[in-house]
C-alpha cells in the first residue's frame, strides 16, 4: 500500500499531501489547520468540498466553505457574553445583524506542524496552535492554551483527533465544532435530488429569530427525514437545523456521526464521532451551493447563557493543566 507525505505549494499556499491507499488528502496547517480535501481515488469521491480552482484568498474569508475547519466556541453567543463557573467574558460581536458573537477564532489561525510520521499503514501529520497574550483576541479570552489536531490517513480513512490543554489559572469553556464541507453532489453528473443525508437525531434544537437555541423538541414529519435516510431538502435552501444526536446500538459498540448517500449508485460518506460531541447542524449557505455543511458540535448554540437547568446543552469545562479531547473518523463506501 502506497503512504506518502509531501510538502507542496497549493495556490501559494504551503500544504501537506497525504496519501494512503485509496486516499489522499489535502492539509493547509496555516489556514485552521483545514483539511481541505479527501478524495476517494478508487470509486471518484471528492468526499469533502473542495475546488481546485479557488485561490486561497477566497478560502481564507470563507473557510467555513471548504473541507474539514476547526471551530472553538462554535457559533452563536448571544450579545457576545460568554459565562464561565468563574467569570464573565464579552466577546466583539461579529454578527452585528443578530448582535451576536459567532464561531470564535480558531479556523482563522496558522499552526505550526510539528509532527510527520509514515507507518506501514499510516500517514500521520499533527498540528499545534499556541494561544496566548500574542492572539489579538486575547483581550477578550485571557485563559491561555494549546490546540493539537492530529490527522492520521489509512486505508481505512480519515482519523481526526483535536485535543486543548488549558494552560491558565481559570476554567476553560469547551465548546468545539467541525462544519464538514461535504461535496454534494459528488460527482458533477448527479443531482443533489439523487442524495440523502442520513443522522441519529433524538431532539430538535428550536432556534429563535437571533439563531439562539430555545428549546429541546420531538421530531416533525420534516426531521424524521434524516432519521430514514429520505431527505427530499438537499435541494432547498437548509439554514441550521440542529439536532441532538443519539447513540444507535451496533453489534460492536455505539454510532454517532451521519451518512450523506448517493441513493442511485450507493457510495456514502461517513463520519463517526466521540461521545463529546452531542449536537449536529445541517445547512447549505442557500441551495445553489455543490455543498452541504454538516456539523457535529460539543455544545448547543449558546450554551454557555442558556439558564435552564433541565436542557441539557452539552456545555463543558476544562480545568487548570487539564485536556479534553474530541476524535471523528471519516470515511467512503
Amino acid at each position: 500500500m502506497k503512504v506518502s507525505i509531501k510538502e507542496i505549494k497549493h495556490k501559494g499556499e504551503p500544504c501537506i499531501k497525504m496519501t494512503a491507499g485509496k486516499y489522499t488528502a489535502l492539509l493547509a496547517p496555516t489556514v485552521g489547520s483545514n483539511m481541505l480535501r479527501l478524495r476517494d481515488n478508487k470509486n471518484n469521491i471528492e468526499m469533502f468540498h473542495f475546488d481546485v480552482k479557488a485561490q486561497m484568498k477566497f478560502v481564507k474569508k470563507e473557510p467555513l466553505f471548504f473541507g474539514l475547519p476547526t471551530l472553538y466556541l462554535p457559533n452563536q453567543l448571544s450579545d457576545g457574553i460568554l459565562k464561565t463557573s468563574d467569570a464573565i467574558y464579552k466577546l466583539p460581536i461579529n454578527e452585528p445583524k443578530r448582535n451576536n458573537h459567532i464561531h470564535g477564532f480558531l479556523h482563522l489561525r496558522e499552526f505550526k506542524v510539528i509532527h510527520k510520521e509514515i507507518t506501514d499503514t499510516s500517514a500521520i501529520v499533527k498540528t499545534q496552535y499556541i494561544y496566548n497574550s500574542d492572539d489579538e483576541f486575547y483581550q477578550y479570552l485571557p485563559i491561555d492554551f494549546k490546540a493539537e489536531i492530529i490527522f492520521t490517513l489509512t486505508d481505512k480513512g480519515l482519523f481526526y483527533q483535536l485535543e486543548l490543554t488549558n494552560n491558565s489559572d481559570k476554567m476553560m469553556p469547551v465548546g468545539v465544532a467541525t462544519p464538514t464541507a461535504l461535496q454534494c453532489p459528488f460527482s458533477r453528473k448527479h443531482n443533489k435530488l439523487d442524495y440523502a443525508l442520513s443522522i441519529p437525531a433524538k431532539n430538535k434544537c428550536e432556534l429563535n429569530n437571533r439563531h439562539l437555541s430555545s428549546t429541546l423538541a420531538d421530531l416533525g414529519s420534516y426531521d424524521e427525514k434524516y432519521l430514514t435516510g429520505n431527505t427530499e431538502t438537499l435541494e432547498n435552501n437548509i439554514d441550521d437545523d440542529m439536532y441532538l444526536l443519539e447513540k444507535v446500538p451496533l453489534k460492536n459498540g455505539y454510532y454517532k456521526g451521519f451518512e450523506l448517500v448517493h441513493t442511485e449508485s450507493e457510495h456514502k460518506v461517513c463520519c463517526e464521532v466521540s461521545k463529546e460531541y452531542d449536537f449536529i447542524i445541517v445547512g447549505n449557505f442557500g441551495r445553489n451551493h455543490r455543498f452541504i455543511s454538516s456539523e457535529p458540535t460539543s455544545w448547543m448554540i449558546n450554551a454557555p447563557n442558556i439558564t435552564d437547568n433541565n436542557m441539557y446543552t452539552g456545555y463543558r469545562e476544562i480545568a487548570p493543566n487539564k485536556k479534553f479531547t474530541a476524535k471523528q473518523y471519516y470515511y467512503s463506501v
